[in-house]
């Protein structure tokens, strides 16, 4: 029988259906403590700095980050699924 290597562990992790809801428990958790930190972190040394008025709202960074990552991965699939980026599974195996 073969061993299990760490990366092969996690892949079985995180594409296991049993773990969804300590994932999504997970997720919840640290949204909220970057929210609650970026609430807490003072605003005014950064005040000068700010173009424009929405950069002091609580919670924009985070906002800003979170819409920017589904931006990137929603441009990502659409390039690989309509732009014939990605290539079918046997792609490199021989067609003997």
């Amino acid at each position: 029988m073969m061993r299990k290597n760490r990366t092969q562990k996690m892949a079985d992790y995180i594409a296991a259906p049993e773990y969804n809801r300590l994932r999504w428990k997970l997720f919840i958790l640290v949204l909220m403590i970057t929210l609650a930190i970026d609430l807490l972190v003072s605003k005014e040394h950064s005040a000068s700095l700010d173009q424009w008025p929405w950069e002091q709202w609580p919670g924009w960074n985070a906002l800003f980050g979170f819409l920017s990552c589904l931006l990137i991965i929603f441009v990502a699939k659409f390039l690989g699924h309509y732009c014939g980026l990605m290539r079918s599974e046997d792609y490199y195996e021989d067609d003997e």
